[in-house]
Parts: structure tokens; C-alpha cells; sequence
């Protein structure tokens, strides 16, 4: 989990906020890591179809449900809209 240090910065709640920088990116990388595992779950066909047909909510829902695993609620989110192109 993380906790808010200062106005809009997030550190675990595991490290000081004097912790070197090293370390933040440390727990950071193996937070994205696991949400990335997370999302390889789903299969890549529903993002394509998602974004195919413009339910962009559904995906954001995906992503969101899958980051609040790992971190707290609206600290990640999905803002932009997608584009694919399938062969």
C-alpha cells in the first residue's frame, strides 16, 4: 500500500520518506510488475475488443480493478483512449 508523503506524492507506507530514491523505484518497479502479471491475465483478445468497439469504461475498469491490487484506489488509472490495429 502506499501513503501520501506530500501534496500528490505517494511513498509505501513500508518506506520513510527519506528513503533514497533508489528504493522507492525499487518498490514502484515490483508494484507495475505485479499489475502488469495481473493484466496478462485477461485475455488480449477482450482489450482488442474493447478498444475495437469503443467501450473504453470496460478497459478501464480492467485496468483499475487489476491496479487496486497493488495500489490504492485512483493512484493509477487509464486516461487515454486506445487504438489497434489487428492482421
Amino acid at each position: 500500500m502506499a501513503s501520501v508523503t506530500s501534496a500528490g506524492a505517494f511513498a509505501p507506507e513500508s518506506i520513510s520518506a527519506s528513503a533514497p530514491l533508489a528504493e522507492i523505484e525499487r518498490t514502484l518497479g515490483t508494484s507495475l510488475k505485479d499489475l502488469a502479471s495481473e493484466l496478462r491475465l485477461i485475455d488480449a483478445t477482450d482489450f482488442a475488443a474493447f478498444i475495437r468497439i469503443g467501450h473504453m469504461a470496460n478497459l478501464r475498469s480492467l485496468v483499475q480493478s487489476s491496479a487496486e491490487l497493488h495500489f490504492k484506489p485512483g493512484t493509477l488509472e487509464l486516461a487515454e483512449l486506445g487504438e489497434i490495429e489487428l492482421g
